[in-house]
């Protein structure tokens, strides 16, 4: 919606590469060997901007190393633990590549400015988007449970690849 174009995805999984397809994701593949293999980008060429989601930290190094020159990595999955093998001479500093962490704790709390937006403006923008079928969250929605079985839920988020969003519903008996 912000002019992305293509919008590229990577994910091991079939069933969320489809998902991604369908909420407008241009190509879809299952790692970056697949990607290179696409012809998207000449060789030692990648996209301008590479957004890291997951928040594991072995795919932080394959974020900076498929980034093009210039370009920028927003590490927006909360990565915890250790990553290693980045090469930081390499991957970022050769190749001018610009590291750019997103966490609540570096919002403004109080006022917005442009491209910094408060979070409570953040989540406005969002239900206004929502409501006015800019975003599409029903295809996310992989399973229901009732409220009451909400342990089977956490059980399948925990060893499922397949689910992406499990809705807890609280009217269900």
């Amino acid at each position: 919606m912000n002019g992305a174009f293509p919008v590229i995805g990577i994910d091991p999984t079939a069933s969320r590469r489809e998902v991604a397809r369908v909420l407008g994701m241009d190509h879809g593949f299952a790692n970056l060997d697949e990607l290179a293999k696409s012809g998207l980008f000449k060789p030692g060429g990648g996209p301008p901007v590479t957004i890291e989601a997951t928040g594991l930290p072995h795919v932080i190094p394959e974020a900076f190393q498929v980034c093009g020159r210039n370009g920028r990595v927003i590490l927006l999955g909360s990565t915890r633990g250790e990553t290693k093998n980045v090469n930081f001479y390499t991957d970022v500093h050769k190749k001018g590549t610009s590291v750019i962490g997103v966490q609540a704790g570096t919002r403004p709390p109080h006022e917005s400015q442009p491209g910094h937006w408060t979070a409570e403006d953040d989540q406005t923008m969002i239900f206004k988007l929502i409501a006015n079928g800019r975003i599409q969250c029903r295809p996310l929605i992989t399973h229901e449970f009732p409220a009451a079985r909400a342990g089977e839920a956490y059980d399948l988020v925990a060893r499922s690849s397949e689910a992406l969003a499990v809705v807890l519903d609280w009217t269900a008996k």
